[in-house]
């Protein structure tokens, strides 16, 4: 059986009021879970990436601690008060060595516990809770050194656990132990569905290692070459990820590219001043942009291809048009959502309101425009498309001191372009071509 969840901001999700960890990098993800007799299977796009037994009590956590390895070894003072650590399942041996770190050292202790924490990603449960109590017994009263347990867990062969619980469960029923390890959920997955990473280069941190011993250099130098090698592809990769998601993020009904658009259909273009917008410094500055012309003679284009160039830059972008934008805030209104909805386009860097100006607002949809144009007042930057000139935004507006409020805000800080010519679609259609899909 599946059903729909979401992920919270604990990595924690929630099924028939219990809670179940999950990696903390997939916080606020959408998610899926599979519920099986005895267990359950967390899924998040295809990937399974936690899998716990099953709770059938009411209010419960399970809790796995290499789910939040990450999050804890940054804030290492609060790895005292985590409820992973204090929950009834988490061994006692573990728990009795964080009892002698604090009470040996309390500012490093979260840092050290973490660190022993840590070899669970590569060591299953069972060897380092032995290799605990190994040390335990030898030193009952100083906690160990963590270079004595690297070595004690790193001599056991046992193959690691699925979760904390297994631990228990194997030592419950008496089931052997294989020296071969068991590839992780996550790795499991990625093995199933090899045809999606095929293309990429490898894993900086998870395969350097194992390339630069692989690679037929001779000498530590060329080793280290190639080692620089490598992190540029996966910094490079990083790149264009990174674009490529706030691309699809800032939803682009076309990608328009400034290599696409024909400067010939605008030679009274300032080309120099429209350039200088590419390298996106006025985001910086906190300017707004603002196209003017009327339909077809390539505003969205233009402005779309700034948006472009903002993402590849690393800022977030949100493009909409007039009636979209305000539509979804009045609906955010009527809900009791205005607030966040705000908020929410605070944090883009730049705003694209496309189509200003061709429907006419009503005073709720006036106030909630000014709302967003006063809230990123020299705090954001604004790009905007309009077939009117600004004495004729009264036209739009339901009163002349809403317009000026709303027009003063924007050009204060602004570069404007007045763009003419004949529509690019009517153009294309006297001369019997497909139409050209710019405004």
């Amino acid at each position: 059986m599946r059903e729909p969840a979401r992920i919270n901001k604990f990595s924690e999700i929630t099924y028939k009021t219990n809670r179940y960890s999950t990696p903390s990098r997939f916080a606020h993800r959408a998610a899926t879970i599979e519920i099986f007799h005895d267990h359950l299977r967390v899924i998040v796009d295809t990937i399974a990436v936690a899998e716990h037994p099953r709770c059938f009590g009411r209010n419960e956590a399970v809790l796995d601690p290499v789910h939040f390895i990450d999050l804890l070894s940054l804030k290492h003072r609060a790895v005292v008060r985590a409820e992973v650590f204090r929950q009834r399942s988490f061994h006692h041996a573990l728990r009795t060595l964080l009892s002698g770190y604090v009470e040996n050292d309390p500012i490093c202790a979260g840092k050290r516990f973490m660190r022993v924490i840590a070899l669970l990603e590569h060591h299953s449960m069972i060897d380092v809770v032995h290799a605990v109590e190994a040390a335990l017994r030898e030193a009952p009263t100083t906690p160990p050194p963590l270079r004595s347990l690297c070595g004690r867990v790193s001599s056991r062969t046992v193959r690691r656990p699925r979760c904390i619980w297994s631990l228990e469960r194997a030592v419950r029923c008496g089931r052997p132990w294989t020296s071969r390890p068991t590839p992780s959920l996550l790795s499991r997955s990625i093995q199933r569905d090899r045809s999606v990473y095929r293309r990429t280069p490898p894993r900086f941190t998870t395969s350097y290692h194992a390339r630069a011993v692989q690679t037929p250099c001779q000498g530590k130098q060329e080793r280290i070459s190639y080692l620089g090698e490598l992190a540029g592809l996966e910094l490079a990769k990083r790149h264009e990820n990174g674009v490529r998601k706030r691309i699809t993020a800032a939803k682009f009904p076309v990608t328009k590219t400034v290599e696409s658009f024909d400067f010939a259909l605008q030679p009274e273009l300032p080309r120099r001043q429209f350039s200088d917008l590419l390298d996106c410094t006025f985001i910086d500055q906190h300017q707004n942009v603002i196209f003017i012309g009327s339909t077809g003679v390539g505003k969205t284009h233009l402005l779309s291809a700034i948006g472009i160039a903002a993402c590849t830059n690393g800022y977030r972008v949100l493009f909409s048009t007039a009636a979209e934008l305000l539509m979804a805030l009045i609906a955010a209104k009527r809900e009791g959502r205005l607030k966040q909805r705000l908020n929410a386009i605070d944090r883009y860097a730049f705003v694209i309101i496309d189509e200003l100006g061709y429907i006419p607002f009503e005073r709720e949809a006036t106030d909630l425009l000014f709302q967003v144009v006063s809230n990123r007042y020299e705090r954001g930057s604004i790009g905007i498309t309009t077939n009117l000139a600004f004495p004729d935004w009264t036209q739009v507006f339901p009163d002349d001191m809403a317009a000026s409020a709303v027009v003063d805000r924007l050009v204060h800080h602004a570069v404007i372009f007045e763009l003419t010519g004949e529509s690019h679609r009517l153009r294309s259609r006297k001369k019997g071509n497909a139409p050209a899909g710019t405004k």
